[in-house]
């Protein structure tokens, strides 16, 4: 049985080889760390290139890029060492368009956009894919593809919001690479509509099906090794921890977003026999802990504290009786 990530090796793989008539490129894999789970997504696929053959430069510069892109352009040194290698293919994540004008600099006229996620809506009118908001939920989104009229407004809303947000950042940062080297380079929408190719970390098997164009390239699960997973064993606590119920379900929002800060109605709502710190849950608990009784303690506050001012309203016209 093929195993997903093996699928997903075979698809960046091919696509290079399309690229070039060479057997080997020289590829520069552009990822500013910001969040683990995008750092990590990004030195995989390098990983992954590298394996096939290619010849990888994975930068990251952390020390540079947390002064913000005006001073990574800034940095004259490292743009120089760049120049020398002469890349052949550049790869980046558009959370931040300074790569894409690096790229234009370093003159690399084959890149490739790379989205750590599933999908980034922003990017689709500037790629050339249909966008749907009525069947497809945004990548923020909390419902499903059947979605009400008030859902599927929310839906465009969360769009049109993120896309005015990015704008801003693009400009700024388009302003910020066309000072350091020059107005001809094209602002961000030409750049990321000149990609070559757009890699996706997204299983279409699973995910929310969507029309899509053949340079969006689904490449979900590249991160994960299952050979090495099955050849490992969990440590006793966490053994411990999984044989404590039947079934057991994590739930991770990666580096940026602790798990046990979720909402109350999350933790205990959906899945009455989970707990957000692994502790084993009586019929009780697992009957009540739910977010109905968020609704029962709020009425019985309410009854309480009516009660309470009846007893003080009666009280004190009893006295002034007296």
């Amino acid at each position: 049985m093929i195993s997903t990530r093996t699928v997903s090796f075979l698809f960046v793989s091919t696509v290079l080889c399309c690229l070039s008539s060479v057997s080997s490129l020289n590829i520069l894999v552009h990822s500013p760390a910001y969040a683990a789970s995008h750092t990590n997504f990004m030195a995989r696929l390098a990983d992954t290139l590298s394996e096939a053959g290619h010849d990888v430069m994975l930068s990251w510069y952390n020390e540079i890029m947390i002064l913000t892109c005006e001073n990574f352009m800034r940095n004259k040194k490292v743009i120089a060492d760049l120049k020398t290698r002469h890349f052949d293919v550049a790869i980046a994540e558009p959370f931040t368009i300074c790569g894409l004008g690096l790229f234009e600099e370093l003159n690399i006229k084959k890149t490739i956009l790379v989205s750590s996620c599933a999908h980034y809506d922003f990017m689709l009118p500037h790629i050339g894919e249909p966008e749907d908001f009525s069947s497809v939920p945004t990548l923020s989104s909390k419902v499903g593809e059947e979605m009400s009229m008030t859902e599927k407004w929310e839906n465009y809303r969360l769009v049109a919001e993120t896309k005015a947000s990015l704008a801003k950042l693009f400009d700024a940062e388009t302003r910020i690479y066309r000072e350091e080297f020059g107005k001809e380079v094209p602002d961000w929408k030409e750049l990321m509509a000149s990609a070559s190719l757009y890699f996706t970390n997204s299983n279409p098997f699973i995910d929310y099906p969507r029309a899509s164009i053949q340079k969006t390239v689904p490449v979900g699960g590249i991160t994960v090794d299952l050979e090495k997973i099955k050849s490992e064993k969990l440590d006793e606590e966490w053994e411990e921890v999984l044989n404590r119920r039947e079934k057991t379900m994590l739930i991770s929002f990666g580096s940026n977003v602790p798990s046990a800060k979720m909402p109350a109605a999350w933790k205990y709502g959906p899945f009455p026999q989970m707990d957000p710190y692994a502790r084993k849950l009586n019929y009780f608990q697992k009957t009540f802990l739910d977010i109905y009784i968020t609704v029962f303690v709020g009425f019985l506050v309410c009854l309480i504290s009516f009660i309470v001012l009846i007893r003080y309203v009666l009280s004190f016209t009893k006295l002034k009786k007296e």
